[in-house]
């Protein structure tokens, strides 16, 4: 009977693992938004996907970082991330209506977000 336990327990990942799947999945979905856009507009994404690896540089670097970051690793980071993702889909609907640097400027914010985050 014991061997039915050790088949389906749960693995344990540890907050290190979890934090920097989280960012892994964030900079992904930056990525996808700076691929699905042309390239002028693609560099904030860009940019987002940038700040999103030298965040989880530095949380491996430093494992006790993800206690004062966890707002921004656990929620933050990937609300940003697929509000970003959803508005290149929706920016690339519409051929006729040009994207402005006013329309990209909460992007911007969330750039400065991570940049000030370490």
């Amino acid at each position: 009977m014991n061997w039915f336990f050790r088949v389906f327990r749960k693995t344990n990942v540890s907050r290190l693992e979890r934090a920097q799947n989280r960012i892994d999945q964030g900079a992904e979905q930056f990525r996808q938004a700076a691929e699905a856009l042309p390239a002028a507009q693609a560099r904030v994404f860009w940019d987002l996907a940038a700040a999103s690896t030298n965040l989880r540089n530095e949380v491996a670097r430093a494992p006790d970082m993800i206690t004062p970051l966890r707002k921004i690793i656990f929620f933050y980071l990937p609300k940003m991330a697929e509000l970003s993702l959803r508005w290149a889909r929706l920016s690339t609907q519409d051929p006729f209506t040009e994207v402005g640097a006013a329309d990209q400027q909460e992007f911007h914010s969330y750039l400065s977000i991570l940049e000030n985050a370490l």
